[in-house]
């Protein structure tokens, strides 16, 4: 027979609530944590991007949640890592596809990424999307480089600490 304590089955009871409420959660809650980035998928307009979306979902890969922010209408995938979007003109002049990585200071980490860039001959050069002073150390940046074939960089701060986005169905 085997002799159990309380506190080892409070602990056991613990742990399973734990599990599962972590389980609840993150298949609830849509925001990725820890913020691992993504990669954005530029599209043509809503109507390709709905197109995408539905070709991605026979395969497995679902829409999970889509929101608006800035001049982006963007549909995080379920692999919290896919994102697909389209732009509104205000955004003619940006890459429309990018990966984007969290970063503590997306200043610091855009400008280590052009001096790296161009150390080893390509080009690359700072968009300013969220914020206009250079000299602020704000929630995102975008590096254009053409290492990428029509794609760059974002350093951004973690999702808890980026301004709100406008969520959409």
């Amino acid at each position: 027979m085997i002799h159990t304590s309380k506190y080892e089955l409070l602990s056991l009871a613990l742990a399973l609530m734990s599990f599962l409420f972590g389980v609840l959660v993150t298949t609830i809650y849509p925001l990725p944590f820890p913020d691992k980035g993504h990669r954005l998928f530029g599209v043509q307009d809503e109507r390709a991007a709905e197109t995408l979306v539905a070709i991605l979902a026979e395969s497995g890969l679902k829409k999970k949640w889509a929101f608006d922010a800035g001049p982006t209408h963007q549909i995080v995938m379920s692999d919290n890592m896919t994102v697909i979007a389209w732009f509104n003109k205000e955004a003619d002049n940006l890459p429309k596809n990018a990966i984007s990585v969290a970063v503590d200071s997306p200043l610091r980490s855009s400008l280590s990424a052009i001096n790296f860039l161009r150390r080893r001959g390509y080009k690359a050069f700072l968009h300013l999307p969220m914020n206009k002073d250079p000299s602020d150390d704000g929630t995102l940046y975008l590096v254009e480089t053409n290492v990428m074939l029509g794609g760059g960089l974002v350093f951004r701060r973690p999702f808890w600490k980026m301004p709100a986005p406008k969520i959409r169905k």
